[in-house]
């Protein structure tokens, strides 16, 4: 066999990350992106049959991503707000890859108006009721 490809620890840049992406990693490869004008990674620490453990950095978090489990939402600068989700796609023990789909938050953190406001959505038209 033989093979070639990539180097252990390989980096792969997606620069600003705009929508959601789905990276195909191998163990200790690297997922690096920019959020909310800062640069974080994402790396494949350890592999099991049906998890994950993923390293996320800009300050240091680990999350366990389990396959067929809803995404996990992370706080990457720890301001109290979730700006990514993780979702573990698929794994291949045997090629030691994965796909993780990286999802930026940034706009599903607003919360919804409160009916008691007079905000209005961009394609509602404002109605108003006399008593």
């Amino acid at each position: 066999g033989g093979g070639g490809g990539t180097a252990p620890g390989m980096t792969y840049d997606s620069g600003v990350l705009t929508a959601s992406i789905t990276q195909e990693l191998k163990m200790g490869e690297t997922a690096k992106f920019t959020v909310e004008g800062a640069s974080h990674t994402v790396r494949i620490m350890g592999l099991t049959a049906s998890t994950a453990s993923v390293q996320i950095k800009s300050i240091l978090i680990t999350k366990l991503l389990a396959l067929g489990a809803p995404a996990e939402e992370v706080d990457i600068d720890n301001d109290g707000v979730n700006e990514l989700a993780l979702k573990l796609e698929s794994k291949s023990l045997s090629s030691s890859k994965v796909n993780i789909t990286i999802a930026p938050l940034v706009g599903a953190v607003i919360t919804p108006a409160q009916p008691e406001t007079n905000e209005t959505k961009p394609d509602e038209t404002p109605s108003y009721e006399e008593k």
